[in-house]
């Protein structure tokens, strides 16, 4: 039996709806965990901006925001809602990411709330990374974009900071030496702590600050 046209016109409309209903062009995932095993913390963003700020305790908190830019002819937004974050655990070691490979047409910015832990290491793909740290070695790398990391001197040891394509800077380090070749940037320094820092950009900035608190 076949149906008439404004039933057929009303039932794609009620499928639109249940379809656009159920997907999400913002979300907000959470992690809070207690790092008093943990000897190596590991992010890897992928896309997006990473903020660091340190806090007291052994509690790392996680708060990440994705967003689906739009794409395709329709000019949609991406649906993110089956994008969440994802531990495992490893001999010591907590590694985070995100649930999908796929970081196309997504925005994503992390805060990291960071407790004392004896290393830490950032990837990101294309983007940025603004860190405050305190007693952590720091790995930091970041294919394409800039890193701004801010340090304590006092607990800081040996840092490197490079930039294949880019500049890269130090400041507010002892036994300070830079180095410029053709397109690259690299400086070295030390602070007076135990915490060595390495900072590194494939393209882009890379830019680290010693003070005497962070």
């Amino acid at each position: 039996m076949r149906r008439p046209l404004p039933v057929l016109i009303l039932l794609l409309l009620s499928l639109c709806g249940t379809s656009a209903w159920a997907a999400e062009h913002e979300v907000t995932r959470r992690l809070t965990i207690a790092l008093d095993d943990v000897q190596t913390l590991r992010i890897d963003g992928g896309v997006g901006s990473i903020d660091i700020e340190p806090v007291t305790g052994d509690t790392l908190s996680v708060v990440v925001d994705i967003e689906g830019d739009r794409t395709g002819l329709l000019r949609r937004k991406r649906d993110v809602s089956g994008i969440d974050l994802v531990q495992e655990r490893d001999n010591g070691e907590l590694r985070i990411g995100l649930s999908e490979d796929d970081h196309d047409d997504i925005e994503v910015h992390w805060t990291i709330k960071l407790p004392a832990v004896a290393a830490t290491a950032i990837h990101l793909g294309v983007g940025q990374v603004t860190a405050r740290v305190g007693r952590t070695a720091l790995e930091v790398h970041v294919g394409v974009g800039e890193v701004d990391v801010t340090g304590s001197r006092m607990e800081v040891g040996q840092v490197e900071v490079s930039s294949g394509v880019g500049s890269a800077s130090l400041h507010g380090a002892g036994q300070h030496s830079s180095h410029r070749a053709f397109v690259a940037e690299s400086a070295e320094g030390a602070g007076e702590g135990a915490f060595d820092m390495e900072v590194s950009v494939g393209v882009g900035d890379a830019s680290v600050l010693l003070v005497d608190e962070t």
